[in-house]
Protein backbone atom coordinates (compact mmCIF):
# COMPACT_ATOMS: atom_id res chain seq x y z
CA UNK A 1 0.00 0.00 0.00
CA UNK A 2 2.93 2.48 0.95
CA UNK A 3 4.50 1.27 -2.73
CA UNK A 4 0.82 2.66 -4.60
CA UNK A 5 0.66 5.72 -2.70
CA UNK A 6 3.67 7.50 -4.72
CA UNK A 7 1.88 6.16 -7.62
CA UNK A 8 -1.25 7.57 -6.78
CA UNK A 9 -0.39 10.60 -5.75
CA UNK A 10 1.71 10.83 -9.25
CA UNK A 11 -1.63 9.90 -10.93
CA UNK A 12 -3.87 12.58 -9.36
CA UNK A 13 -0.97 15.25 -9.76
CA UNK A 14 -1.33 14.41 -13.68
CA UNK A 15 -5.24 14.77 -14.00
CA UNK A 16 -4.78 17.45 -12.38
CA UNK A 17 -2.30 19.45 -14.60
CA UNK A 18 -4.39 18.08 -17.70
CA UNK A 19 -7.47 19.33 -16.36
CA UNK A 20 -5.65 22.68 -15.35
CA UNK A 21 -4.20 21.97 -19.33
CA UNK A 22 -7.13 21.86 -20.53
CA UNK A 23 -9.19 24.63 -18.26
CA UNK A 24 -6.46 27.39 -19.53
CA UNK A 25 -7.47 25.92 -23.30
CA UNK A 26 -10.77 26.34 -23.16
CA UNK A 27 -10.30 29.91 -21.70
CA UNK A 28 -8.13 30.90 -23.92
CA UNK A 29 -10.35 29.56 -26.70
CA UNK A 30 -12.98 31.39 -25.21
CA UNK A 31 -10.99 34.53 -24.82
CA UNK A 32 -10.48 34.07 -28.33
CA UNK A 33 -14.05 34.21 -29.44
CA UNK A 34 -14.93 37.24 -27.64
CA UNK A 35 -11.92 38.92 -29.47
CA UNK A 36 -13.20 37.81 -32.73
CA UNK A 37 -16.95 39.17 -31.81
CA UNK A 38 -15.58 42.15 -30.90
CA UNK A 39 -13.85 42.49 -33.53
CA UNK A 40 -16.89 41.66 -36.29
CA UNK A 41 -19.19 44.02 -33.72
CA UNK A 42 -16.49 46.96 -34.25
CA UNK A 43 -16.97 46.00 -38.11
CA UNK A 44 -20.23 45.51 -38.05
CA UNK A 45 -20.79 49.14 -35.64
CA UNK A 46 -18.36 50.81 -38.84
CA UNK A 47 -19.92 49.53 -41.83
CA UNK A 48 -23.00 51.32 -40.08
CA UNK A 49 -21.18 54.56 -39.51
CA UNK A 50 -20.28 54.66 -42.73
CA UNK A 51 -23.51 53.65 -44.59
CA UNK A 52 -25.05 55.92 -42.36
CA UNK A 53 -22.53 58.69 -43.68
CA UNK A 54 -22.94 57.88 -46.85
CA UNK A 55 -26.56 58.19 -47.01
CA UNK A 56 -26.72 61.62 -45.07
CA UNK A 57 -24.10 62.78 -47.95
CA UNK A 58 -26.48 61.04 -50.38
CA UNK A 59 -29.76 62.82 -49.05
CA UNK A 60 -27.78 66.49 -48.67
CA UNK A 61 -26.77 66.26 -52.00
CA UNK A 62 -30.05 64.88 -53.28
CA UNK A 63 -32.05 68.15 -51.41
CA UNK A 64 -29.21 70.57 -52.54
CA UNK A 65 -30.15 69.44 -56.07
CA UNK A 66 -33.85 69.51 -55.50
CA UNK A 67 -33.06 73.00 -54.14
CA UNK A 68 -31.25 74.48 -56.80
CA UNK A 69 -33.75 72.77 -59.75
CA UNK A 70 -36.42 74.21 -57.65
CA UNK A 71 -34.67 77.66 -58.13
CA UNK A 72 -33.38 77.05 -61.42
CA UNK A 73 -37.64 76.35 -62.31
CA UNK A 74 -38.87 79.33 -60.43
CA UNK A 75 -36.13 81.69 -62.10
CA UNK A 76 -37.39 80.71 -65.70
CA UNK A 77 -40.67 80.98 -64.18
CA UNK A 78 -40.21 84.87 -63.23
CA UNK A 79 -38.38 85.36 -66.39
CA UNK A 80 -41.27 84.43 -68.56
CA UNK A 81 -43.71 86.40 -66.52
CA UNK A 82 -41.54 89.70 -66.10
CA UNK A 83 -41.70 89.86 -70.28
CA UNK A 84 -45.21 88.75 -70.47
CA UNK A 85 -46.77 91.87 -67.61
CA UNK A 86 -48.50 94.20 -69.93
CA UNK A 87 -46.89 97.72 -69.61
CA UNK A 88 -48.44 100.35 -67.56
CA UNK A 89 -51.67 102.33 -68.24
CA UNK A 90 -50.92 105.59 -69.52
CA UNK A 91 -52.88 108.61 -68.98
CA UNK A 92 -55.11 107.14 -72.11
CA UNK A 93 -56.71 104.65 -69.37
CA UNK A 94 -58.92 107.11 -67.17
CA UNK A 95 -60.01 103.61 -65.06
CA UNK A 96 -56.70 102.46 -64.46
CA UNK A 97 -56.53 101.55 -60.86
CA UNK A 98 -54.06 103.24 -58.92
CA UNK A 99 -52.25 100.80 -56.40
CA UNK A 100 -49.65 101.87 -53.85
CA UNK A 101 -47.29 98.41 -52.81
CA UNK A 102 -45.24 98.59 -49.48
CA UNK A 103 -43.05 95.67 -50.78
CA UNK A 104 -40.74 93.12 -47.94
CA UNK A 105 -37.91 95.68 -48.48
CA UNK A 106 -39.81 98.21 -47.22
CA UNK A 107 -40.21 100.35 -50.62
CA UNK A 108 -42.74 101.94 -51.41
CA UNK A 109 -43.95 101.66 -55.54
CA UNK A 110 -47.04 103.03 -57.03
CA UNK A 111 -48.43 101.52 -60.30
CA UNK A 112 -51.46 101.78 -62.50
CA UNK A 113 -52.88 98.38 -63.50
CA UNK A 114 -55.90 97.85 -66.35
CA UNK A 115 -58.95 97.29 -64.00
CA UNK A 116 -59.67 94.02 -66.28
CA UNK A 117 -56.69 92.62 -65.42
CA UNK A 118 -56.79 89.66 -63.09
CA UNK A 119 -55.05 89.95 -59.44
CA UNK A 120 -52.70 87.56 -60.01
CA UNK A 121 -50.97 90.21 -62.54
CA UNK A 122 -50.20 92.37 -59.28
CA UNK A 123 -48.75 89.24 -57.77
CA UNK A 124 -46.69 88.86 -60.71
CA UNK A 125 -45.86 92.22 -60.65
CA UNK A 126 -44.20 91.94 -57.15
CA UNK A 127 -42.45 88.92 -57.41
CA UNK A 128 -41.20 89.74 -60.72
CA UNK A 129 -40.21 93.96 -59.74
CA UNK A 130 -36.69 93.50 -60.06
CA UNK A 131 -37.18 92.18 -63.26
CA UNK A 132 -40.07 94.85 -65.01
CA UNK A 133 -36.93 97.10 -64.05
CA UNK A 134 -35.09 95.82 -66.76
CA UNK A 135 -35.29 96.79 -70.32
CA UNK A 136 -36.59 94.77 -73.09
CA UNK A 137 -33.20 94.56 -74.73
CA UNK A 138 -32.01 93.41 -71.74
CA UNK A 139 -34.05 90.16 -72.03
CA UNK A 140 -32.31 87.45 -74.55
CA UNK A 141 -33.59 85.64 -76.87
CA UNK A 142 -33.94 82.83 -75.10
CA UNK A 143 -35.35 83.78 -72.50
CA UNK A 144 -38.75 81.16 -71.48
CA UNK A 145 -41.48 81.50 -73.92
CA UNK A 146 -43.89 79.99 -70.90
CA UNK A 147 -43.68 77.99 -67.81
CA UNK A 148 -42.25 75.04 -67.65
CA UNK A 149 -44.30 71.68 -68.33
CA UNK A 150 -45.87 70.81 -64.65
CA UNK A 151 -44.18 73.91 -63.17
CA UNK A 152 -47.25 75.45 -60.07
CA UNK A 153 -45.50 78.86 -59.26
CA UNK A 154 -46.16 79.38 -55.06
CA UNK A 155 -45.64 83.16 -54.91
CA UNK A 156 -45.02 82.91 -50.71
CA UNK A 157 -46.56 86.20 -50.07
CA UNK A 158 -49.79 87.68 -49.42
CA UNK A 159 -51.35 91.11 -50.44
CA UNK A 160 -53.11 92.74 -47.52
CA UNK A 161 -55.10 95.99 -47.14
CA UNK A 162 -54.21 97.08 -43.48
CA UNK A 163 -57.23 99.47 -42.91
CA UNK A 164 -59.36 97.63 -42.74
CA UNK A 165 -57.90 94.65 -43.04
CA UNK A 166 -58.19 92.69 -45.91
CA UNK A 167 -56.58 89.88 -47.70
CA UNK A 168 -56.76 89.63 -51.53
CA UNK A 169 -55.42 85.75 -51.87
CA UNK A 170 -54.74 85.06 -55.47
CA UNK A 171 -56.09 82.20 -55.71
CA UNK A 172 -59.55 83.74 -54.81
CA UNK A 173 -58.96 85.16 -58.97
CA UNK A 174 -61.39 88.20 -59.90
CA UNK A 175 -60.71 90.78 -61.64
CA UNK A 176 -58.56 94.07 -60.06
CA UNK A 177 -61.16 97.15 -60.75
CA UNK A 178 -63.89 94.40 -59.10
CA UNK A 179 -61.49 93.63 -56.36
CA UNK A 180 -59.33 96.40 -55.19
CA UNK A 181 -61.72 99.40 -57.02
CA UNK A 182 -60.52 102.68 -58.03
CA UNK A 183 -57.05 102.37 -55.98
CA UNK A 184 -55.83 100.50 -52.98
CA UNK A 185 -53.23 100.38 -50.46
CA UNK A 186 -51.34 96.95 -50.31
CA UNK A 187 -48.79 95.78 -47.99
CA UNK A 188 -46.75 92.88 -49.45
CA UNK A 189 -46.62 90.05 -46.28
CA UNK A 190 -44.49 87.07 -46.12
CA UNK A 191 -46.04 83.64 -45.85
CA UNK A 192 -44.36 81.81 -43.22
CA UNK A 193 -44.36 77.83 -42.71
CA UNK A 194 -46.20 76.40 -40.02
CA UNK A 195 -42.88 76.17 -37.94
CA UNK A 196 -43.23 79.80 -37.94
CA UNK A 197 -46.39 80.33 -37.13
CA UNK A 198 -45.33 81.27 -33.40
CA UNK A 199 -43.05 83.46 -33.98
CA UNK A 200 -46.04 85.26 -36.28
CA UNK A 201 -48.32 85.59 -34.00
CA UNK A 202 -45.97 86.82 -31.20
CA UNK A 203 -45.02 89.45 -33.92
CA UNK A 204 -48.48 90.71 -34.50
CA UNK A 205 -49.53 90.63 -31.07
CA UNK A 206 -46.63 92.82 -30.72
CA UNK A 207 -48.00 95.05 -33.76
CA UNK A 208 -50.91 95.17 -32.00
CA UNK A 209 -49.49 96.66 -28.58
Amino acid sequence: MAKQRPELEGLRRKRREQMEGRSILREQASAYERSLAQDREKARVKREELAQMEKVGREAREKGERIEEARRRREAWRRWRARDIPAEPGSEVRDAVRISLRLLSGERVVRKFRPEAGVEEVYAFVECYDLVQERPEDFSEKEPTGPEEGYEHDFGFRLVSPMPRAVYDVKAGGRIGDRIGRSGNLVVEKVVGEDDDDDEDEEEAGEER
